[in-house]
């Protein structure tokens, strides 16, 4: 199952892999998730998500109703340096300042205290393993719930 907040990359996906359930959701109302999503989970990840959460204390809460008992919670996220390298490089291509956050309006950056703090921050998460990658551009939470 996909979840995304715009309707054209759902079209898209819908139109490459018919035979998945995708749905176009904005995950930060209250209850949205749930009130769509009548599964339980193995594994929920949010694939360069989080940073875009004005509050990711309210999904974190949905996912937790949504994942099975020892299921888990796989976080990405940039950055500082990651994000802060991104949008130089964007600038250096003349991508202006309003373009990038109108493409990618950013709400956080993490690091790896921060990160750790607002997973485990309600203690629904327990953090099993915390990674960076991609010569530390990025990170990798995953946690259990």
């Amino acid at each position: 199952m996909g979840i995304d907040i715009q309707e054209a990359v759902i079209r898209e996906l819908r139109e490459q892999k018919p035979e998945w359930e995708f749905h176009c959701i904005d995950i930060e109302q209250d209850g949205n998730l749930l009130d769509v999503v009548r599964s339980e989970f193995d594994t929920i990840v949010l694939l360069a998500v989080i940073e875009h959460l004005h509050d990711p204390t309210v999904v974190l809460k949905q996912c937790r109703s949504l994942l099975k008992p020892g299921g888990h919670l796989v976080i990405t996220t940039p950055s500082a340096a990651g994000d802060r390298l991104v949008r130089a490089f964007k600038r250096l291509l003349g991508v202006k300042h309003e373009e990038l956050e109108m493409y990618s309006p950013h709400q956080a950056n993490y690091n790896e205290r921060t990160l750790q703090e607002i997973v485990a921050g309600d203690g629904h998460f327990r953090i099993e393993c915390y990674k960076t990658f991609e010569l530390g551009l990025n990170q990798l939470v995953v946690a259990s719930g």
